[in-house]
């Protein structure tokens, strides 16, 4: 409700305030929350590359890629860098030690995927070759 008032020259503007503060919060959302990321997901294509493993790359999908994190559980493999995650099937007992997934994580790489095999490559540490299903490779992207 609104109401005016005269007063001398001025108007006076009364508000009810809980009737529009529903209003702003049914307008706005919810106060102190942030809006939900639902990430998009997608299969990654045989012949794919995502990211490049040079520090200087930045424009489009050749950004740089960090990896975040490499974990294999239940015949599930899951790839994060900071800017996508990548889950595949695959045979959990063929993934390297974590000792050598050491030298890749925190590093820039380059992933492709192509003929069953998606290869994480750094030029300093190496490639990783992981054997995955063929066809059963998704990519979503992490952004918050």
């Amino acid at each position: 409700m609104i109401t005016f008032r005269r007063s001398g020259t001025r108007a006076v503007v009364q508000i009810v305030t809980p009737l529009l503060l529903a209003t702003i919060v049914a307008a706005c959302g919810h106060f102190g929350t942030s809006p939900v990321h639902t990430p998009v997901t997608r299969p990654l294509t045989d012949g794919e590359t995502i990211g490049s493993a040079d520090r200087s790359a930045s424009a489009g999908d050749q950004q740089v890629r960090t990896l975040l994190s490499l974990t294999c559980t239940g015949g599930r493999l899951a790839v994060r860098t900071r800017l996508e995650g990548l889950k595949a099937a695959t045979d959990c007992a063929k993934i390297p030690p974590q000792s050598v997934l050491d030298r890749y994580l925190g590093q820039a790489v380059m992933i492709s995927y192509a003929g069953g095999h998606l290869k994480i490559e750094n030029p300093s540490a190496g490639t990783i070759d992981l054997v995955v299903d063929q066809g059963n490779v998704t990519v979503s992207d992490a952004t918050p």
